[in-house]
């Protein structure tokens, strides 16, 4: 190796002058930073990665964050009569915001858009108040008092309208819902399912059902709307007027098959003789029951033996 070229490798090796030259040249181009740092491909692969997840979350985000549908109101369309909104009249069409109630008279009907979900009709005589609108998450309307008529298309507890009674829940359906000036009322389920509910009672009513509302108790028991009137004058004594044993058994023997709607609610509400009278009673209407379901249990108010009764009756109903 000659000493040109150890010195390559050497710098304390004689140079040629050549060399030496092209060096100087050259060094204005020398990096003078610090040396790269190895990278590894897993290391892009990671941060690709994690890119693509914050990306599809802010997609997400962007896409399903709830809205106020209440910032332009709901549509409102008045049907006949001249109804109002917060006490100005509504002649032909109109908005309802949040905190803002529509009143129509003994002569004015009007309907009302549910933001993309239904909607509601207003009959004469009512006060309804929109208190919440954020799409995909509540809906919520106040029948102060009067007589509506929702059709909803929405997942179950989308939708509510709260009375001075009880508060409707909608499980995607038609009703029609109706209270006075003092609390007291009646829903009336045309299609699907509603539930009432007040300080943890529940009464689930399903389509051709029918059920009370009182202001001094909430929901009263669902029943079918071809029950018998002694049933019903029974059903009432119970719910409202604190009535035992001889209104329960009227009850029991003028129950007919599918009353068991009737009957299964009681079986939450009574002690553990009428619940057993209540269980006897439906067994001898040949209700349908899961094998899993005993007289024990049902009379002990084992829950999930109860919610596995209610799936197999409610596709009787």
């Amino acid at each position: 190796m000659t000493n040109q070229e150890n010195y390559l490798w050497d710098k304390s090796q004689p140079v040629d002058k050549e060399i030496l030259k092209l060096e100087e040249t050259l060094s204005a181009l020398r990096y003078k930073g610090e040396a790269p740092k190895q990278i590894h491909l897993w290391k892009f692969a990671r941060l690709a990665i994690a890119a693509s997840i914050i990306l599809a979350i802010g997609v997400w985000l962007i896409a399903y964050q709830p809205t106020d549908s209440s910032m332009s109101g709901w549509d409102v369309v008045a049907l006949t009569g001249i109804a109002t909104i917060d006490s100005k009249p509504l002649h032909e069409a109109g908005q309802l915001g949040i905190g803002q109630w529509l009143e129509t008279d003994k002569n004015s009907t009007a309907k009302l858009n549910v933001s993309s979900i239904g909607d509601v009709t207003v009959y004469p005589n009512s006060r309804l108040g929109l208190l919440v609108s954020m799409e995909q998450k509540e809906h919520r309307l106040k029948l102060d008092h009067g007589k509506i008529k929702a059709f909803i298309i929405a997942p179950p507890r989308l939708f509510f309208v709260d009375t001075p009674s009880a508060l409707a829940v909608d499980y995607g359906c038609e009703y029609i819902l109706e209270v006075d000036e003092y609390g007291n009322g009646e829903l009336e389920v045309k299609l699907g399912w509603v539930s009432l509910e007040r300080d943890g009672r529940q009464s689930r009513v399903p389509m051709n059902g029918y059920c009370q509302i009182r202001a001094d108790f909430g929901p009263g028991t669902p029943y079918f709307n071809d029950a018998t009137q002694s049933f019903l004058d029974a059903l009432n004594k119970l719910d409202f007027n604190g009535a035992g044993d001889e209104a329960l058994q009227t009850l029991l023997d003028e129950a007919q098959s599918h009353d068991s709607l009737t009957l299964w609610h009681l079986l939450m509400r009574d002690d553990e003789q009428q619940r057993g009278k209540i269980f006897d009673r439906m067994k001898s209407l040949n209700a349908p029951m899961p094998k899993s379901v005993t007289r024990k249990g049902v009379v002990d108010l084992e829950q999930k033996m109860l919610y596995e009764w209610w799936d197999v009756l409610k596709s009787s109903w």
